[in-house]
């Protein structure tokens, strides 16, 4: 019923029917906990499209453009807090 991610889901992935991360368009990583959604925010204008989930980490590849045709690997990394 949310108006995110209209056209720009690229990969979802997740370990459990209540612990599920989308990736898209504009640095949009969401996870969704079996109840609610929630956006994580941390750099807009990336374009997010591979992400793999474990139990306590997570892991985000895409690419940033940096001006003209100049495009730069990304890799993100991120853990859960006890």
């Amino acid at each position: 019923e949310s108006e995110w991610y209209v056209d720009y889901r690229y990969q979802v992935r997740g370990v459990d029917d209540n612990d599920i991360f989308v990736v898209g368009y504009n640095s949009e990583i969401m996870h969704y906990n079996g109840d609610t959604w929630e956006q994580i925010n941390y750099f807009e204008g990336d374009y997010l499209d591979n992400i793999q989930v474990t139990e306590n980490t997570v892991i985000v590849g895409g690419h940033r453009f940096e001006g003209g045709a100049s495009v730069r690997a990304l890799l993100l990394h991120g853990t859960r807090g006890e």
